[in-house]
C-alpha cells in the first residue's frame, strides 16, 4: 500500500537511522545514517501504485552502498558513505518518530531486520518466499 511520504520502517537511536518511505510521486525512498549519511531519494525505476502489495527491502554495507529492492529487483543504489553504527533504539514500524504527520496509510505485513546486509538473491528468496540458510524468518514477528 502507499501513501505521500509514508514511512512503512524506521529504525531510530538518536540520529542513527534507517527509514523506507514511499514518496508523493509513488516511488521508494531510503535514508540511512551512520558516520555520514546516505540516501536515494525516489531515484528508483519502479513506481508503487494503491490497491497493490509490494515487498521493499534495504541493504546497506560499506562496500556494495545502499539498495533498494521492489518485490526482489534493485531499484535503485546510492554510493557507500561509511559505515552504519549500531542501532539500539526504537523501531517505528508505520510510524516516523522524527517526522509528524508521516504515518503509513495501509497495511504492512512480515517485517524482518537482519543483522548483516543481504544479497540479491537472498533478497530475491524472500520475495519468492524460500528459506534462506541460517535464519528463521518464522520466529520474530511483531
Amino acid at each position: 500500500s502507499v501513501d505521500d511520504n509514508g514511512a512503512a520502517l524506521t529504525v531510530d537511536n538518536g540520529g542513527t537511522f534507517a527509514s523506507i518511505l514511499v514518496t508523493s510521486g509513488t516511488k521508494m525512498a531510503m535514508y540511512v545514517s551512520g558516520s555520514a549519511s546516505i540516501n536515494y531519494d525516489a531515484t528508483g525505476v519502479i513506481t508503487l501504485g494503491t490497491g497493490s502489495w509490494f515487498h521493499v527491502g534495504l541493504t546497506y554495507n560499506s562496500t556494495d552502498g545502499l539498495r533498494g529492492y521492489v518485490n526482489g529487483t534493485l531499484d535503485g543504489t546510492a554510493a557507500a558513505n561509511g559505515t552504519i553504527l549500531a542501532i539500539v533504539g526504537t523501531s517505528m514500524i508505520g510510524d516516523d518518530a522524527g517526522a509528524a504527520g508521516r504515518r503509513w496509510n495501509g497495511a504492512i505485513d512480515d517485517v524482518a531486520v537482519f543483522n548483516r546486509a543481504l544479497t540479491q538473491a537472498e533478497v530475491q528468496d524472500i520475495y519468492n518466499d524460500v528459506a534462506i540458510s541460517g535464519f528463521n524468518l518464522t520466529s520474530k514477528y511483531w
